[in-house]
């Protein structure tokens, strides 16, 4: 017990000392200690009305220097003297302002010395006001180019917000002031955009007579291409863009050429899709790097301007050759379907398509062939019927031209290819198997029996 009574004696002596250094510490410094040398009078007790009313756009935030002020009642005595002079009169902190922009303290940490918790508020609005930069876009929709505008990067000029400011309040008690900003452009603007969203040609190809597979076909296809986007210098590959039609792709069996002959067969029409976006993309201007001929000529297009594709052996591909992108649309009706290329205006340069039939040779002589193995029998069987295989077509060489064009002045003419086609006979398929014949009195007599 005696050792417990000590202890709790020591205590108490401990805090009294305490309590005594801070007493005289307290009215030691108090009342003499100034860190910047500032003689505060009693001037200090008046109330500061300053209003700050700040401005962006039709936005207005409004503080008041009451909300800044701090009572040094509430702190510890180091806490007072740091704080000494803040809570003045609105003339002692503007020398005490002054005082700390002369010697190169940055203005925004000299205003909040004064007004502690003034850059917190401000904070709040940077972020309402602030917004990064934002790029505009290329949007197609309903089968149309749409811009998207940019955003117009702001963010607040903290330092002439700051320098501003003070400025306004060495004078005013009311401070309205217009929150700087700086702005700041994204890289893709809608201005540069439209550069590049002039239709440079379309072409159109019809689908009226095509079965409905065929048609479904086309339509898929077109599907995958509508709204193909390149950068400059950027090459297309129709195969890889429309992938591999087969059935587990969803195409349908419908007509194709293969070795000359139209047969049935899946992903039937999507030639005529890779034609006529060949066709477009000659118009446009743009470099085809790769192109095949049909082994037979097609209703759909000129000759010499088929683009037949295959996947894994026979491919259009072509490259953005221009000075900027290039978007490709493509609109399907029930009668016809229409490719078309937007990039930069091709202003006064226009392009024509031409071809040349050199060298023909004349068909040969009508081959008839009896259906022995019953290859036919769902089109002939009997002897006395027959229907054409193949029809008769004449050889040919055909060269294709693409022509260059300046206010309607040819300027160049460029060959494009050279196709050969074989002269292609007639072919008559006969059926092999008798009919029956009745002798008339036979059925006669049959009759009256």
């Amino acid at each position: 017990m005696r050792f417990l009574s000590k202890k709790c004696v020591y205590i108490f002596l401990i805090i009294a000392g305490l309590s005594s250094i801070v007493f005289l510490y307290h009215n030691k410094f108090d009342k003499a200690y100034n860190p910047i040398c500032l003689n505060v009078s009693n001037s200090n007790m008046q109330v500061d009305d300053t209003i700050f009313n700040l401005y962006y756009e039709n936005k207005v935030w409004t503080f008041y220097a009451k909300d800044f002020e701090i009572n040094s009642n509430v702190f510890s005595i180091d806490a007072r003297i740091n704080n000494w002079g803040r809570n003045g009169s609105r003339q002692d902190k503007i020398k005490l302002i002054n005082k700390l922009v002369k010697i190169n303290i940055d203005p925004e940490i000299a205003f909040n010395y004064i007004y502690f918790g003034f850059n917190n508020k401000l904070n709040k609005i940077q972020k309402n006001i602030e917004k990064l930069p934002k790029d505009a876009e290329i949007r197609i929709k309903n089968n149309k180019i749409n811009i998207k505008n940019e955003i117009i990067g702001i963010k607040l000029d903290k330092y002439l917000f700051y320098n501003n400011l003070i400025k306004l309040y060495q004078n005013n008690k009311i401070i309205n002031l217009n929150i700087p900003v700086i702005k700041s452009k994204p890289n893709i603007t809608r201005e540069g955009l439209e550069k590049y969203t002039h239709k440079r040609s379309e072409f159109s190809t019809s689908i009226a007579t095509s079965s409905s597979g065929r048609k479904y076909n086309i339509r898929k296809a077109l599907n995958a291409i509508n709204g193909t986007h390149l950068n400059k210098t950027e090459k297309f590959s129709f195969n890889n863009c429309v992938g591999k039609r087969t059935a587990d792709k969803g195409y349908k069996n419908a007509k194709v050429i293969l070795d000359g002959e139209f047969v049935e067969g899946v992903g039937g029409g999507v030639c005529q899709v890779s034609s006529t976006l060949y066709n477009a993309v000659l118009l446009a201007g743009l470099n085809v790097t790769s192109s095949q001929k049909h082994s037979q000529r097609v209703g759909y297009v000129k000759a010499g301007f088929d683009a037949m594709v295959n996947y894994g052996s026979s491919d259009l591909i072509f490259e953005n050759n221009t000075e900027g992108d290039i978007y490709i649309l493509c609109k399907y009706t029930d009668s016809s379907i229409t490719i078309s290329i937007y990039g930069a205006d091709l202003k006064n340069v226009s392009y024509n398509r031409q071809y040349e039939i050199v060298n023909p040779i004349t068909a040969g002589e009508t081959q008839i062939i009896y259906d022995n193995d019953g290859k036919y029998i769902d089109k002939v069987l009997y002897n006395d019927e027959c229907f054409e295989l193949k029809s008769a077509r004449d050889g040919y060489t055909i060269k294709s031209y693409l022509i260059k064009l300046v206010d309607g002045v040819e300027v160049d003419k460029r060959l494009l290819r050279t196709d050969k086609y074989l002269p292609q006979h007639s072919v008559i398929v006969y059926g092999v198997k008798q009919r029956e014949t009745h002798n008339i009195f036979d059925i006669f007599s049959s009759n009256v029996n």
